[in-house]
């Protein structure tokens, strides 16, 4: 959803990082899921970009900050819907 992914970028830039968008072209559950209600999806960095494997690695850092992100997003979320 473009108003869902313009509000993840919002709040990825309040969380202090810049924005970027990253097309997905895997079938995430998202695409099911966006025929019912709008989606977005916010995207983790994996170790040497292996994902959905069980080599699949991520750093805590980058962890922490996809919550500072996700907490964001759903402070700016529920501001809108008000």
């Amino acid at each position: 959803d473009t108003d869902l992914s313009a509000l993840l970028e919002t709040a990825m830039e309040h969380a202090g990082h810049r924005r970027r968008a990253l097309v997905s072209g895997a079938g995430h559950d998202a695409m099911v899921m966006s025929a019912l209600c709008p989606t977005a999806m916010l995207f983790i960095r994996c170790k040497g970009g292996v994902s959905h494997n069980p080599a699949e690695r991520v750093r805590i850092d980058d962890t922490q900050a996809a919550l500072d992100v996700m907490l964001e997003f759903i402070t700016l979320l529920e501001a809108r819907e008000r």
